[in-house]
């Protein structure tokens, strides 16, 4: 399927520009844009930065424990969201989607990430996954 995608700067695809044709020729064993952009970064002495919010999903049907689960790092992409079940119930893809945005809408950031507390009178863990779920664990 490819990579979860990058991004770069405006002044690093200026540099790029000048020089990754030539660059590319020189990786023919790289597979993809992602590597063969990362050794031209490299040649022109800038490092990766890993950003966990980029997001790779070369897993089929549901999602819900993934996502639920989601590090405490904001959401970049979601890649391939195309051959899962959509991420809500009972809702077309599209739809879940919108719905997903409207909670992104309000706050971006958090969207996905999991927050847990416990409730010691009732036996209950309850984790919250801003914008998508709310599990209750019993015991």
């Amino acid at each position: 399927f490819g990579g979860g995608g990058f991004a770069i700067s405006y002044a690093l695809a200026l540099e790029l520009s000048k020089m990754q044709d030539r660059c590319i020729q020189r990786y023919p064993g790289l597979y993809g844009s992602d590597d063969r952009i990362q050794a031209c970064m490299t040649e022109l002495g800038v490092p990766l930065t890993k950003e966990p919010g980029f997001h790779q999903y070369d897993v089929y049907g549901d999602l819900l424990g993934l996502l639920g689960a989601h590090p405490v790092a904001p959401l970049v992409t979601l890649h391939h969201i195309d051959v899962v079940q959509p991420i809500f119930p009972k809702m077309k893809r599209s739809r879940a989607l919108r719905h997903l945005m409207s909670s992104a809408d309000l706050d971006s950031a958090s969207i996905f990430q999991q927050s847990i507390c416990y409730d010691q009178s009732r036996f209950w863990s309850i984790s919250v996954s801003w914008g998508f779920s709310v599990q209750i664990i019993r015991g």
